[in-house]
């Protein structure tokens, strides 16, 4: 399972590119979160994250901050990242290059605005799925926060309970925060998945579907377990049935 950066760095006027000290960021008007056309779709279809990902491309995800000289990766699979990249400016094209102790080295790939909220980056199309703003951490989640969880529902005692798209929740008892899991390439991941806790800090996994307002989640079950963990895991115990407030 990949790691991936927790925040997008702003270093204005310490960049070194082509040879020149100092380089000023300009705004990026199309930043945003994008995601790969065939991920976008499965997603809507099935609401599944984990059959999402088997459908998503090589180029999966990336993230446009909404300033130049931000630093930010290629996602691919929604499992591995590409080495710390930034976008600048070339006349009248943006691009990315590797950046590495606050320098602009090498080229990596253009980028191709296109009509739609879509973009291209070497042959790949990608669609924007919500805005960025400059409180926004570098969090994969966000896409499934916006696409699947972000909103308010109805539990079964009647009560509001609110997913925010900054992993907060409100009205779902001591459980304060939520993170929806991307990446499923590893044992153990047969189900598809949220953490849930008290804290940012301490969350747990638990299971969940959605038919069609409704989202249910579960514990999880161990099925298969081994030395190293559980290695097969399937839907537990109903624990949340919340209906989307309409």
């Amino acid at each position: 399972m990949r790691y991936i950066l927790t925040t997008l760095i702003l270093t204005v006027c310490s960049l070194t590119i082509y040879g020149q000290a100092k380089i000023t960021a300009s705004t990026i008007p199309f930043s945003g979160f994008y995601v790969n056309g065939n991920y976008l779709k499965t997603i809507q279809k099935t609401k599944s994250p984990r059959k999402a990902q088997e459908m998503s491309e090589d180029l999966s995800f990336v993230i446009i901050p909404d300033m130049t000289y931000k630093e930010t990766e290629l996602v691919f699979n929604f499992h591995e990242g590409s080495p710390p990249l930034t976008i600048i400016k070339n006349k009248d094209n943006y691009e990315f290059w590797t950046f590495e102790n606050d320098k602009v080295t090498d080229f990596n790939a253009s980028i191709r605005v296109e009509e739609n909220n879509k973009i291209k980056i070497n042959g790949k199309t990608l669609v924007k799925v919500c805005d960025f703003y400059e409180t926004d951490k570098f969090e994969e989640g966000i896409i499934l926060k916006e696409l699947l969880f972000k909103g308010k529902y109805i539990s079964e005692k009647g009560n509001i309970v609110e997913f925010k798209r900054n992993g907060q929740i409100v009205g779902l008892g001591m459980l304060k925060y939520y993170s929806p899991i991307t990446d499923y390439y590893d044992t153990g991941m047969q189900i598809d998945m949220v953490r849930l806790g008290q804290t940012q800090d301490k969350t747990e996994n638990f299971g969940f579907k959605f038919q069609g307002d409704t989202l249910f989640i579960y514990k999880v079950k161990c099925i298969d377990n081994s030395i190293n963990g559980c290695v097969t895991v399937d839907y537990g115990e109903l624990v949340y049935k919340l209906v989307r407030k309409k």
